[in-house]
């Protein structure tokens, strides 16, 4: 974390692309890229940086693809991936699926498990005002009801249970459980001290009204002919609440000891009445030292049933 910290510092600006898998190669179609592009110059100006000090989070580029082993560790890191960009994009330009020929909307991506987790882990580190959407036209601020009718990420479609599990037995939903788990313990914790920021305030009050929903102690798992119920959180999210009141006073000396949130915090965009970004100020306690620290006990809660939880650290795939 302390090299995006130290380019933070000398003005590199970090946005993560969100977008649905429509194209039958890894990565964006080719409408969705120049939507892509089009939104790194739309944000430059906005935020005033150079085209040369962005530099982007991308799934195909960002993630290793051939090694499996890191691909896991990856995706299982998805809460601190998602807690570093200064902003997020949602990319949905219309267009269709290369294999279905279904239309892919922006509509289509809010059905999508794994977008559900990118958006949800964004919203909940680093807020939503540096949250925005591309359909293709110009960059928007993210609709205010986008939140809350993504947050149940269980209750939205995955290629392998469409599949019925025909390409492997193990099902996303499950990979899911790790990275929520972090995104759960980090906002107990905050909570329990007292929350810093309107962040802090409005992902908690969107567990607090959707708890049961958005963390389910089980699952369908289906195959072909044949359903079942499967443990997904069980008693985990009991648990973490124990470790969350056991803990406060140890995270808050934790961060009370680290430079990134109290020196490098990042800046709040809004969208204003013209069409561009505009700085309001600099929110307190947006920095996110050491994720994994917070996030490790969460996770070892899961360590008997899951894969043990991996190690923690920034993604080397970056491109400007």
């Amino acid at each position: 974390m302390s090299h995006i910290d130290s380019a933070k510092f000398d003005g590199a600006f970090f946005v993560f692309f969100s977008y649905e898998c429509i194209s039958t190669k890894v990565g964006p179609n080719d409408v969705q890229f120049e939507a892509m592009k089009s939104a790194v110059v739309e944000l430059s100006d906005g935020v005033d940086k150079r085209l040369e000090d962005i530099y982007i989070w991308l799934d195909c580029v960002s993630i290793p693809q051939r090694n499996k082993a890191m691909l896991a560790a990856t995706v299982k890191s998805i809460y601190t991936f998602a807690s570093v960009p200064d902003a997020m994009v949602l990319v949905c330009p219309m267009s269709e699926h290369a294999v279905t020929g279904r239309s892919a909307s922006m509509e289509s991506m809010k059905d999508r498990m794994w977008c559900r987790v990118e958006h949800l882990s964004y919203c909940c580190s680093r807020g939503r005002h540096s949250m925005f959407i591309h359909q293709g036209n110009a960059l928007e601020p993210l609709p205010e009801d986008w939140i809350p009718s993504v947050c149940c990420v269980f209750e939205a479609s995955s290629t392998c249970c469409s599949k019925e599990h025909f390409m492997s037995a193990r099902c996303d939903r499950e990979s899911v459980v790790l990275p929520l788990l972090a995104l759960y313990y980090d906002a107990s914790v905050r909570q329990a001290r007292g929350g810093d920021s309107e962040k802090d305030d409005y992902a908690w009050g969107l567990i607090s009204k959707y708890k049961d929903r958005m963390f389910p102690k089980t699952f369908i798992y289906r195959t072909a002919g044949k359903e079942e119920v499967k443990p997904l959180f069980d008693d985990m999210i009991e648990r973490i609440d124990v470790l969350a009141r056991e803990n406060r006073l140890k995270v808050t000396s934790l961060r009370s000891q680290s430079t990134i949130g109290n020196v490098w915090p990042a800046p709040l965009y809004s969208w204003s009445f013209k069409g561009s970004l505009k700085h309001e100020g600099w929110p307190l306690d947006q920095g996110r030292p050491q994720d994994s620290a917070f996030a490790s006990e969460a996770q070892s809660c899961a360590a008997d049933r899951y894969t043990a939880p991996c190690r923690h650290r920034p993604a080397r795939g970056q491109t400007g």
